[in-house]
């Protein structure tokens, strides 16, 4: 038998699908929930051009989620993957996000790799016939795995014949960028706005003080175990509780390791990205969360340029120092803070 948890649209819309937000009064604020790239997105946005900077805002979202959508056979992605072998004129913004992800695949040694998509596919988690499949068909998958194979050339993109690319693991961190960029624009100093698991927060609150996001427990769900102070970010969460089905007893969740072929064994329950860049975060927060936390920190410590929460199995949590005066654990939590040397 088959258990299926896809976290439902209800709760979402009441309680973010990673986040909470502590103390976001709407006296001037406007705020909006909707669907979209399979998610509930919720805005809440302060000050003179509110309005149309939520209008602006919802637009982005549509036309970036038909741009991008797996689903819409006339998307550049779809238009992408019926083409594999051979190049595709696509726009120019989905060239370059393409380009990025390949570079981010090469940066993070293959623990992000957008051309996993077959795999995933395999399991069920696009059509939503959900099973576990035979070894035989996933190592005949993991030979069309490899984001090195994709050719771009300006605009055009090519996948080797067979694969098929999908963009869900950075897509809305694409979107939060461009959010960044409306609410500047319209000249908005205050938003607090969840894509899904991807939360983005600008300026301050209300009482001058930065905004306080509330941390997804992994293993309570709707409910956090700790709250993170920020203002003009980006906080992005890859986690294993929040798609995933049961077989035979056993748990499989929706974040592939591209080198198995299965739900990534890493030993995290969830990993964290804070970063003012949404792409880089949202790419980055699955690549960590395959690497688990041996080599999240040592990715973090040659590279640098963000900051991290991991909570593993275990309920310990191992962040990086620039969160020391941040991050606090909720009282009776349950979970272990540490954090690690600068």
């Amino acid at each position: 038998m088959i258990k299926i948890s896809v976290r439902a649209f209800c709760l979402i819309v009441f309680l973010p699908l990673a986040f909470l937000f502590c103390g976001c009064g709407k006296a001037d604020g406007v705020s909006n929930t909707f669907f979209a790239m399979d998610t509930a997105m919720m805005f809440t946005i302060y000050g003179r051009n509110r309005e149309s900077a939520l209008e602006a805002c919802r637009a982005e979202v549509y036309r970036l989620d038909e741009l991008l959508s797996i689903t819409n056979p006339d998307s550049d992605i779809s238009r992408i993957n019926a083409a594999a072998g051979s190049f595709v004129e696509v726009s120019s913004e989905t060239a370059e996000l393409v380009a990025y992800a390949k570079a981010l695949s090469k940066q993070t040694g293959g623990a992000f790799d957008i051309t996993i998509c077959p795999i995933t596919a395999e399991w069920g988690f696009f059509s939503k016939e959900y099973k576990a499949p035979e070894q035989a068909e996933i190592d005949s998958l993991l030979e069309l795995i490899g984001s090195d194979r994709i050719e771009i050339i300006g605009s055009e993109v090519k996948l080797a014949a067979g694969q098929s690319i999908e963009l869900g693991a950075i897509a809305k961190g694409y979107l939060t960028n461009r959010i960044f960029d409306i609410l500047e624009q319209k000249g908005i100093g205050r938003a607090v706005i969840s894509l899904g698991g991807n939360v983005l927060v600008l300026g301050q609150r209300e009482d001058k003080t930065p905004w306080r996001v509330g941390i997804e427990d992994p293993k309570k769900p709707r409910e956090y175990f700790a709250i993170l102070a920020g203002t003009d970010i980006s906080v992005i969460t890859s986690g294993d509780y929040q798609r995933y089905f049961e077989e035979d007893g056993k748990r499989y969740h929706h974040i592939f390791d591209p080198k198995t072929g299965y739900p990534a064994d890493s030993g995290l329950s969830s990993a964290t990205v804070i970063a003012r860049d949404g792409t880089f975060a949202d790419g980055l927060s699955t690549a960590l969360f395959v690497m688990g936390e041996e080599g999240a920190v040592e990715y973090w410590r040659n590279e640098g340029g963000f900051e991290m929460i991991l909570v593993d199995t275990n309920e310990n949590v191992t962040a990086t120092p620039g969160l020391a005066d941040k991050l606090v654990l909720v009282e009776n939590s349950g979970y272990r803070l540490v954090f690690l040397d600068g």
